[in-house]
């Protein structure tokens, strides 16, 4: 098992790092948001006290920036050291999945729900999604195996490390746990009910101290009004409607179309825990080493965490969120295809089922995840030997973002670019120190140029942290820090996303800018340039009207 386990950890951190690479590097944009927290922490900020957090991320440690900052530490400033972390962890999650899958559903079913799950392809930003899953079933079936206080305690201490990845996390463990320590058989009510309260105390006493950081920085009463607020906002731009198929002719057509294979994967998604639930209240469910009761109680618990996750966490853009679902619906789903009920059906009619199952999950995310494109940018599909290779490639190419806050006597050179954009507009025309503010969704800008974000805010985003207390704090900051530049997407966006929510900040910026010009941007259409008054009439950068003060 152990040689498999590796070789899971092995495939999955190649698939993921050998895809790195092209547009932004291969992150997505939101990646950088939590990227420049990070570096904020290694120069010995801390979120809420110096900068805004992404929300319900914030308490210290603040595992979600902590962890990166301390991989930019061992393996320097890079977006190496960030990918080796995300990948690794990833990677991690597919084994531990592995592992726990194959120890109650067998070897075949795990390899298919493990690919299944790697292909899916969570996004690295959210590499601790599919972490604190994989971890926290793994110390369930332990518990399960053996409940004893050493185990109970390790679920209290992985719940409070669950919190400090992100809060909302800690609900979904919390819950599970306690579902587990209560339908558990061979102990009194009373009994399981203390062994609860004994839980959720202990995990709460794990947390007084990042509890208290949040007081102490912005107070909890504050934190939770920016946070419930943004957590609305969200939820209605993220809103779902029941997903809907489309009429294609042939069952390879149907899976091909994205649409469809979308709407298939949410339904059996929402289908699994529903019968799991079914087969744990009306069935009589064995797992491997387990009684019927003791298996009844993992099944529910697997269920009602996936049931959890499916509706926490599947939203808007599905295609992009069902790599956050990990563990819980993956260890569930190849238990169900391993425990099917043969007896029910001849047995080469239930493995025919299970087959053409299997074959359109795969099709599914075929086609949601672009794995065939992804292995040809791995160069899987090349054969092994052309591996190594491309992972030195990306490897070299992650190694040179960021650049180095000081730029390049050739980065300086105002007259030998005859399209600069926005990233050769900072390099050039702002000082190591200097931080920019931008006001748009575009955090990846500052990243490529060195630069670090001003006013608390890696980048701005409609409905978050737009309370009157989080726009003074921002103007606060802004006061005792040097920014000569403040960016924006083009008059549309600012217009319609950030001018309405964020008034008080954008009338203190009207009173200390002016509209400069605009620039191309590292992604999409143009950029606008504000430039602080002082300096507006700085000699232009190259041949484009945008004042350059330094």
């Amino acid at each position: 098992m152990f040689a498999l386990s590796l070789l899971v950890f092995v495939g999955a951190f190649t698939y993921r790092f050998n895809a790195l690479l092209g547009s932004l590097s291969g992150f997505d944009g939101d990646h950088f948001i939590f990227y420049l927290g990070s570096t904020g922490v290694l120069r010995g900020e801390r979120p809420l006290r110096d900068f805004a957090d992404a929300g319900l991320q914030g308490a210290w440690p603040a595992l979600t920036y902590e962890l990166s900052a301390l991989a930019q530490w061992l393996g320097g400033e890079t977006l190496l050291s960030e990918a080796v972390l995300c990948v690794g962890a990833v990677a991690l999650s597919a084994t531990l999945l592995f592992r726990a899958a194959a120890s109650v559903a067998g070897l075949w079913a795990s390899v298919v729900v493990t690919l299944l799950s790697v292909a899916t392809s969570t996004r690295l930003y959210g590499y601790h999604k599919v972490l604190v899953s994989s971890v926290a079933v793994a110390l369930l079936l332990r518990y399960a195996r053996a409940p004893s206080p050493r185990n109970l305690c390790l679920m209290a201490a992985w719940s409070a490390v669950a919190f400090l990845f992100r809060h909302d996390y800690l609900v979904y463990v919390a819950l599970a746990t306690v579902c587990l320590i209560v339908t558990l058989p061979d102990l009194p009510v009373a009994r399981r009910a203390r062994l609860a309260v004994a839980y959720v105390a202990l995990t709460g006493v794990l947390l007084l101290g990042p509890v208290y950081s949040v007081h102490r920085f912005v107070g909890l009463g504050s934190y939770l009004s920016s946070n419930i607020e943004s957590t609305r906002r969200e939820a209605e731009r993220t809103d779902l409607e029941w997903p809907t198929f489309e009429s294609v002719t042939g069952p390879i057509a149907f899976f091909e179309n994205e649409v469809n294979a979308v709407s298939w994967l949410y339904y059996v998604c929402l289908l699994l825990p529903a019968v799991g639930m079914g087969v744990a209240a009306l069935g009589q469910p064995r797992l491997p080493g387990m009684d019927v009761a003791r298996s009844r109680a993992v099944v529910l618990t697997l269920a009602v965490y996936a049931a959890l996750l499916n509706h926490f966490l599947l939203r808007g853009n599905l295609a992009a969120r069902f790599g956050d679902l990990g563990a819980p619906i993956a260890i569930l789903g190849a238990w169900l295809v391993g425990a099917a009920p043969a007896a029910l059906a001849p047995r080469m009619a239930v493995r025919a089922g299970l087959a053409v199952l299997t074959v359109a999950a795969f099709l599914a995310v075929n086609t949601t995840g672009s794995v065939w494109q992804e292995l040809a940018t791995t160069r899987l599909r090349q054969g092994l030997e052309a591996v190594p290779a491309r992972a030195v490639e990306v490897a070299s190419g992650l190694r040179e973002v960021p650049p180095r806050p000081a730029p390049a006597p050739g980065e300086r050179h105002r007259t030998g670019r005859a399209s600069p954009n926005v990233v050769d507009y900072l390099r050039a025309c702002t000082r190591p120190q200097d931080r920019v503010l931008m006001l748009a969704d575009a955090s990846e800008v500052l990243v490529f140029a060195g630069r670090a974000f001003a006013g608390g805010h890696p980048t701005f985003r409609a409905g978050f942290y737009t309370l009157p207390a989080d726009q003074a704090l921002t103007i606060a900051r802004l006061s005792r820090q040097s920014v000569p530049i403040v960016l924006t997407r083009d008059w549309l966006d600012y217009d319609e996303h950030i001018a309405p929510d964020f008034k008080t900040v954008v009338a203190w910026v009207k009173e200390r800018y002016e509209y400069g010009g605009h620039i191309q941007a590292l992604t999409g259409g143009l950029m606008g340039v504000l430039v602080r008054r002082d300096i507006a009439q700085s000699e232009p950068f190259g041949h484009t009207a945008l004042p350059c003060p330094h």
